[in-house]
């Protein structure tokens, strides 16, 4: 169960935690007012910058850097052979596909050694497991502060929301990453709602909006955020802009989506737009 928020303390707090987040990114801290900067990231792009100030790493071939971040996703756990062979070279035949896999993990050996990054890729029983407490990214941050958020932690809220750049691996072609960009972008919006909504009540009806729009260019089709969006408009008192965004979703769920909104949705929208 969510906290109860105090308009005037939420008003006040949020903006010396915006202003901390803003400074520390300026400085090079990170984003978050108790973490430094992730090594690596992985919000929008897979980017590597090892333990100092090195430049982001280049990869040598395309299907080690996949196989990477296959493993960094499930590290951990022991995956076999088979399955990255599966996952990361589906459509070659066997022999050369196991010359990939050797060649990629002597890549992914090297790196972790060069970056210093303080990770291991151990091999047992036709298996392998990638471990190490370096292996800190955006993501490992971004859920720890998402976990602590509904106990009413305000500066571990807004700390993960700008965390949150885009969407997980968004700029990798990688079919088997869908499930995990899910699930955070899922964990996002629940943030977005939670931030809007106590802004909308402490007053801050401007910032309420700037949030959503902001959040709703990362996922247009959440019914979720554009009734936030409706909410912050009606609040506002923009009725051209509420009827505006009403009919914009509508129009883009029904021609991109193939289904117009929800019921529930339509009658929200329609008694905002008729109490105006």
């Amino acid at each position: 169960m969510l906290k109860p928020i105090d308009p005037i303390r939420f008003a006040t707090t949020l903006e010396r935690v915006r202003k901390s987040i803003a400074r520390q990114i300026q400085e090079g801290k990170g984003a978050s007012p108790s973490w430094g900067k992730p090594p690596i990231e992985l919000f929008g792009h897979l980017s590597i910058r090892g333990t100092s100030d090195q430049p982001p790493l280049k990869w040598r071939t395309l299907k080690s850097k996949e196989l990477f971040a296959y493993l960094l996703q499930h590290r951990e756990v022991w995956l076999p052979k088979d399955v990255l062979l599966e996952e990361i070279w589906p459509t070659y035949e066997l022999d050369k596909a196991m010359s990939h896999l050797h060649t990629a993990i002597y890549q992914v050996r090297r790196m972790l050694k060069e970056t210093g990054l303080g990770g291991a890729l151990d091999f047992s029983l036709e298996s392998y497991r990638l471990h190490g407490e370096g292996l800190r990214t955006d993501v490992d941050h971004f859920l720890q502060a998402a976990l602590v958020a509904p106990q009413g932690n305000l500066a571990e809220s807004e700390a993960a929301w700008e965390l949150y750049r885009g969407h997980y691996l968004d700029k990798e072609d990688y079919p088997w990453v869908k499930a995990k960009r899910e699930e955070l972008l899922q964990n996002y919006i629940v943030l977005t709602m939670r931030l809007t909504s106590a802004e909308r009540a402490a007053g801050s009806l401007d910032s309420a909006l700037r949030r959503v729009r902001r959040a709703r260019e990362l996922h247009p089709y959440s019914e979720r955020l554009a009734r936030e969006q409706l909410a912050c408009l009606a609040a506002i008192g923009d009725t051209e802009g509420l009827r505006a965004s009403y009919a914009a979703f509508f129009r883009l769920m029904t021609e991109e989506m193939g289904t117009p909104p929800t019921a529930e949705f339509q009658d929200y929208g329609q008694a905002l737009m008729d109490g105006q």
